[in-house]
């Protein structure tokens, strides 16, 4: 597409250029450019227009809820709801905000994010800042009123960056879910963060995972979907432990795989650059192999009804394809939304109904792998 050309070869090398080392106030500028947006009807038909492709061969349900197309907005792009409404007309099937946390934090001191673009990655750093559950609950019900959009839309949830007890982390994330669990259609418990304090470690033992999922079960009303967001980083033989205790959970549906990783072996980026932030995950294509090889593990361990979430280097139809046939039934995207323009998911939904054509299929359902 001559749009998608356009943005990738001229305007991101100059908004790349003015914003040298400015990450976060690059993505300040595009989230206030959402905002707008979203206050005018007909910026929002443009950029439908431009961004939207939707098709029957594309459209799914899963765990009881409609997704029009299987591309959905990752966590950790718009961490506090500032742009909830506007992932339809970007051409997103479903979507999520956050981390959002119980209380407010500001995240990590110093530089926090860092492009690199020879890897088309990022490095994150953030450490889980957003506004808390109750200034984000209040912006988040403020869109939610003015319009209705018709595609899934939910709330990733992580416990706040602190030092907290087993029982104080727990009751964290118990308060954000009951908050915001009446309102979202679904919920992504994020229990894999590299850069927050104790953001791992509900997944260290099985009696850490039991004592959340027993507060889920007895203090929330889980009656949405709960999806788990993992670390590629896992050892596969604590993957499939948490799979063996997560099948006692039904309303715990399926995972998002996979949040950033700590691994920088396969980078293009030199190490002068790295060491400039020594710390943060790695986000984007630098994760996809682990990604999708994590997909294809617990597709293989999980019951059949297991929903995945498959995320890390998705830009193209190609990626999406990887990622389903490795055994995910939905993809998410945050780093593409960086090193390409929204208008690519428009391209990506119309390759993969090319690809669906093809080969035949009636459906994109068709494309998951399954033991």
């Amino acid at each position: 597409m001559i749009s998608d050309k356009l943005y990738q070869y001229i305007a991101l090398p100059l908004i790349f250029r003015i914003f040298k080392d400015k990450e976060e106030e690059a993505h300040r500028f595009f989230m206030s450019l959402g905002v707008a947006y979203e206050q005018v009807p007909l910026l929002r038909s443009g950029l439908k227009y431009l961004c939207r492709y939707d098709h029957p061969l594309l459209a799914q349900k899963i765990a009881g809820l409609y997704f029009p197309n299987p591309i959905g907005l990752g966590g950790g792009f718009d961490k506090c709801c500032e742009m909830y409404n506007l992932k339809y007309e970007c051409g997103f099937g479903f979507g999520e905000f956050g981390s959002v946390t119980a209380l407010p934090h500001p995240g990590n001191p110093g530089r926090r994010l860092m492009r690199l673009p020879k890897d088309k990655s990022i490095i994150v750093y953030l450490g889980l800042n957003n506004h808390g559950r109750e200034a984000t609950f209040h912006d988040f019900m403020k869109q939610k009123r003015s319009r209705s959009v018709p595609i899934p839309g939910g709330i990733n949830i992580a416990k706040t960056n602190t030092e907290q007890s087993l029982k104080e982390g727990i009751a964290d994330y118990v308060l954000t879910i009951n908050a915001f669990e009446s309102e979202v259609d679904y919920i992504t418990i994020n229990l894999s963060c590299p850069n927050a304090t104790g953001g791992l470690q509900f997944c260290e033992t099985p009696e850490n995972a039991k004592m959340l999922f027993d507060a889920f079960r007895n203090d929330c009303r889980h009656n949405k979907p709960y999806f788990l967001k993992l670390d590629p980083d896992m050892p596969y033989k604590n993957v499939r432990t948490l799979i063996d205790v997560v099948t006692g959970y039904e309303f715990i549906k399926g995972y998002i795989i996979s949040n950033l990783t700590r691994n920088r072996d396969e980078l293009k980026t030199s190490g002068y650059v790295l060491a400039q932030m020594p710390n943060g995950g790695i986000g984007g294509p630098a994760v996809a192999k682990k990604s999708n090889a994590m997909v294809a593990f617990v597709r293989d361990n999980a019951p059949r009804e297991t929903v995945i979430i498959g995320l890390g280097g998705v830009s193209s139809a190609e990626h999406v394809i990887e990622k389903m046939e490795a055994g995910a039934n939905l993809v998410q995207m945050v780093t593409g939304l960086i090193f390409y323009s929204p208008t690519r998911l428009k391209r990506i939904n119309r390759d993969l109904v090319k690809y669906l054509k093809k080969k035949g299929l009636k459906d994109i359902k068709q494309l998951t792998r399954y033991v």
